[in-house]
């Protein structure tokens, strides 16, 4: 399911507040990451691997169709998901601690999401917020969301010191 809003005036002034918001039911969700790359000593190049193009695939299948119409232009911030394939002992929801690192499943993602036209760049993604859990109902969900040029959240935390 993939939702957009688009808040246009609050108070006579103009909102800047696109947001997508998408679960995607992935049957195995990836996790080989582009760490995982190897190097070639023959042409002195890095090579990905038969199972890091698969996983690729896996993501661009999933994430396909769900772009928004026009490319995230202004900062974001980007929530993600990760809904792992529960064990027969896990419960729903249980996070999942082992291995693979969020941090290398993301930039991946990442890196899908700029090709496929989700936004302009990864520069843009100034937040994230994400996890990786088990469940019966495997996927990823993936909200991006603009975010205000000012954080008052932040001036208001850092008044305090």
């Amino acid at each position: 399911m993939t939702g957009l809003t688009n808040k246009k005036k609050k108070g006579g002034v103009l909102m800047l507040n696109e947001k997508l918001s998408f679960f995607t039911y992935m049957e195995i969700v990836p996790k080989t990451t582009n760490q995982q790359k190897k190097f070639s000593t023959k042409s002195k190049t890095f090579y990905k691997t038969p199972k890091m193009l698969e996983a690729e695939y896996r993501l661009i299948r999933a994430l396909s169709g769900h772009q928004p119409k026009e490319k995230f232009i202004r900062p974001i911030k980007l929530t993600v998901y990760w809904i792992f394939q529960k064990t027969q002992k896990a419960k729903n929801g249980e996070v999942k601690a082992v291995t693979p690192d969020l941090d290398n499943l993301l930039k991946a993602l990442q890196d899908i999401m700029k090709r496929l036209g989700f936004y302009k760049d990864d520069s843009l993604i100034v937040e994230i917020h994400s996890k990786k859990v088990m469940h019966e109902k495997s996927g990823l969900y993936v909200e991006i969301e603009e975010v205000p040029k000012i954080d008052g959240e932040i001036n208001d935390l850092l008044e305090k010191f």
